[in-house]
């Protein structure tokens, strides 16, 4: 009798240790495979997001049943300034609760819109930046977009929290519509289930871009900016040339970079050119509201594609571009900086003076 008993607790320790590993087991399935949602911003805070590129005073945060979310409105009103070929656009610096990213992270947001398409997203990292253009489809109801960073990313996930969202938008308000908007909430991470041998595969790639952009930081630069001529009539387009040189010994493999709107392309970094006037009569110029550094006027940007795998030592691109601002009569000094594509970081600059004569 006593030996059926123990036997008995023995088999009851038994079924009750299965059930302990079993439990765990299934804890630890569960943390390894939920879906989390991480908030950046719900507009749900009280700060405001903050207008730092554009033409137009777009944003506001609205209230609908309680839900608080973010609208950009462009209407007949906030865009009559604008004349000539400028298209109404707006940009907005949005702050981020902490969020901590992971290769299988996915952006999430939602959206809502009767007229704007085109929308801009850069989340900014503590180590690099991931950018989106997207193509909206216009929608009365609420409508959810998905984006795997894996497929933005320019290394590995190291150390990286999110410190910022960028948000841009460029809009025409239709001459038979009085405004035209576009509505937006609950940024956040969803985590998504890929294997291992996925995430593993994906970090190997970011590792060897990682190494590729590093080459591209130290040894990509832009070299003999210069004018055609020193002096330009009015109204008449300023013609400039610069070149882009590798100055390393070995030749440097550009990776593939993805972008939602076009297919992946590969790129060596983004241009951004600025005007200062120099002297009184330049300083008459209307630079209208473009963006301002110092003494400085934006005078637009553009990325740098690359159509070949490898730049070769000592390989030098030439490249071509114009100012179409109208420019009064003055001195000039035009800066064209070359930032690195994942993080903006300033890589080099080149400057060179002209002047603007009267007819």
């Amino acid at each position: 009798m006593k030996l059926k008993k123990n036997n008995l607790k023995f088999l009851t320790v038994s079924i009750m240790g299965i059930a302990v590993v079993l439990l765990i087991a299934s804890l630890i399935y569960l943390l390894q495979h939920r879906e989390l949602n991480v908030s950046i911003n719900d507009f749900e805070q009280e700060t405001v997001p903050l207008r730092d590129y554009g033409v137009v005073d777009a944003g506001s945060i609205q209230e609908e049943q309680g839900n608080h979310f973010f609208r950009l409105l462009y209407s007949q009103s906030n865009t009559k300034h604008i004349v000539g070929s400028t298209s109404p656009h707006s940009g907005y610096l949005v702050e981020s609760l902490p969020a901590i990213p992971k290769t299988a992270s996915v952006l999430t947001f939602r959206y809502r819109t009767d007229g704007i398409s085109d929308l801009r997203l850069s989340l900014n990292f503590k180590h690099q930046s991931l950018s989106w253009f997207l193509k909206l489809t216009l929608t009365n109801d609420w409508a959810q977009i998905q984006l795997p960073i894996y497929k933005q990313l320019s290394k590995p996930l190291i150390d990286e929290t999110v410190e910022s969202l960028h948000i841009t938008t460029f809009a025409t308000v239709p001459e038979t519509k009085n405004s035209t908007f576009l509505d937006l909430d609950d940024f956040c991470f969803h985590t998504e289930k890929l294997p291992q041998s996925t995430i593993q595969r994906v970090e190997t790639k970011l590792t060897e871009k990682a190494e590729a952009l590093d080459a591209i930081r130290k040894y990509v630069v832009i070299t003999n900016l210069h004018v055609t001529v020193s002096t330009y009539p009015e109204g008449e387009k300023v013609q400039l040339k610069y070149d882009i040189m590798n100055t390393g010994k070995d030749s440097i493999q550009i990776p593939l970079n993805n972008n939602d709107c076009s297919q992946p392309m590969r790129l060596l970094g983004i241009i951004q050119a600025w005007i200062e006037p120099l002297d009184d009569y330049a300083k008459t110029t209307d630079f209208g509201r473009s963006a301002k550094k110092g003494n400085k006027y934006a005078a637009g940007g553009s990325i740098l594609p690359f159509r070949d795998k490898v730049f070769k030592s000592g390989q030098l691109l030439h490249k071509n571009m114009s100012i179409s601002k109208e420019l009064s009569s003055g001195r000039y000094k035009y800066y064209l900086e070359f930032k690195s594509i994942d993080s903006s970081a300033i890589i080099n600059e080149e400057t060179v003076q002209f002047t603007i004569v009267p007819k």
